[in-house]
């Protein structure tokens, strides 16, 4: 096992740093863009001029649209996707059987649901007070209003897809071909990172899913099963927070 995980990643590209390198600059960009066009729906419907706004304010407006989350998390996705299409970049296995994805998948969720109950205790040890991580607040006031297939479609299908295939298939695979280690290690950070963490505990709880999902796609060398995990998780997750 430890030795298939040490191979380099197979289906190489020329030059596939700097192309990856340039596809997560148009994913940022496209994402400025969007939530620049949302900002402006927000300051058209709350009636706000642009000149009384403060930085906390822009957030709230992003969010005004109810379709806020899926048209980032989409356009987010046609430029990956397009990218990648554009580049060769293989990341899916299409004959892969879906049985047995489906079953790996909550094996491994499994394993993830034990090391979030065992953190969440390390965070409550460390505060009383604690009942949820910064990011995790953030997008319950950000969805509040929104319906709740939408907020379904963007955190637990849309959001997953997206961020396994900029974390896992593109940092992981093709900026670091050679060094699946360091590419899993420098993944799980920046992972850990983009979810806001308020302090060191809430990003080691981040940063530890996403080894999981690393160690997941370094072992299986398909990204449907880290992308099926993180479907599984931020599912559960989504339906906690409304309630169900």
């Amino acid at each position: 096992m430890w030795q298939r995980m040490n191979q380099a990643w197979q289906d190489p590209v020329k030059g596939s740093w700097w192309k990856v390198l340039l596809l997560i600059g148009a994913y940022l960009v496209s994402q400025i863009l969007a939530e620049w066009g949302l900002i402006q729906y927000g300051l058209a419907q709350s009636g706000i001029d642009s000149y009384d706004l403060v930085g906390a304010d822009l957030s709230d407006l992003v969010y005004i649209h109810p379709w806020a989350f899926v048209i980032l998390e989409a356009i987010a996705l046609v430029v990956l996707i397009l990218g990648v299409s554009i580049w060769g970049f293989k990341l899916f296995d299409w004959t892969l059987n879906k049985w047995k994805l489906l079953v790996g998948g909550f094996a491994i969720y499994g394993i993830m649901y034990c090391y979030l109950t065992i953190y969440d205790q390390v965070l409550i040890a460390y505060n009383p007070a604690f009942e949820t991580t910064q990011n995790q607040a953030a997008l319950q006031v950000s969805t509040q209003g929104a319906p709740f297939l939408l907020t379904f479609l963007a955190l637990a299908i849309l959001g997953p897809i997206v961020e396994e295939i900029l974390f896992r298939g593109l940092v992981m695979k093709y900026l670091l071909p050679q060094l699946p280690w360091l590419g899993l290690g420098i993944s799980s950070v920046i992972f850990g990172l983009l979810h806001q963490p308020a302090n060191a505990l809430e990003w080691g709880l981040y940063a530890g899913m996403g080894l999981i999902l690393g160690l997941t796609y370094l072992k299986t060398r398909r990204l449907e099963y880290a992308i099926c995990v993180h479907i599984i998780n931020n599912c559960v997750a989504v339906m906690m927070m409304h309630g169900l």
